[in-house]
C-alpha cells in the first residue's frame, strides 16, 4: 500500500523529532503553523513561537520513539486533514513517559512544498 505525501510528511515529522535535532524537525512546519503544546497547556502560534518553546525542551529529551498508525487523509480544497494515532515513548529530564494520543494535522502546499500548518495532539489520560 502506498502512503500519500500528506500522510508521509506527518510520519517523517515525528521520525525527525525522534532524532532530537530541532532544526530539521521545524522544517516540516509552515511559518504560520499552530501547535497544541500539551506540556504548557497552550497554543503555539507561528513557527517562531514553536522554535522558541520547543528548541530548549528538545534538549531535555534523552530519547524519543514515535509510532504513527491508523492514518487517514481527507482532502478539503488546498488543505489535507491527516488524522492518526500517535504512540510515543520518551525520556524527558530522566523520566520515562508513554502516551497514546489521537492526532490531527493539517497539511498544505507552501510555495510548492507540503508543510504542516496545524498539529493538534492531546494524549489520553493515563489509567
Amino acid at each position: 500500500m502506498t502512503t500519500s505525501p500528506q500522510a508521509q510528511i506527518v510520519i517523517d515529522a515525528f521520525a525527525t523529532f525522534d532524532r532530537l535535532q530541532p532544526e530539521p524537525f521545524f522544517e516540516f512546519f509552515s511559518d504560520d503553523v499552530t501547535i497544541v503544546d500539551e506540556i504548557s497547556k497552550k497554543w503555539l502560534r507561528g513557527k517562531d513561537a514553536a522554535i522558541a518553546t520547543w528548541t530548549p525542551l528538545i534538549g531535555l529529551f534523552q530519547s524519543s520513539k514515535s509510532v504513527v498508525s491508523d492514518i487517514h487523509v481527507d482532502n478539503a480544497g488546498d488543505i489535507s486533514i491527516v488524522t492518526c494515532m500517535l504512540d510515543q515513548t520518551y525520556v524527558l529530564d530522566g523520566q520515562t513517559a508513554t502516551i497514546t494520543a489521537p492526532t490531527t494535522c493539517l497539511v498544505r502546499k507552501d510555495n510548492g512544498v507540503l508543510k504542516i500548518i496545524l498539529v493538534h495532539t492531546i494524549p489520553f489520560p493515563e489509567d
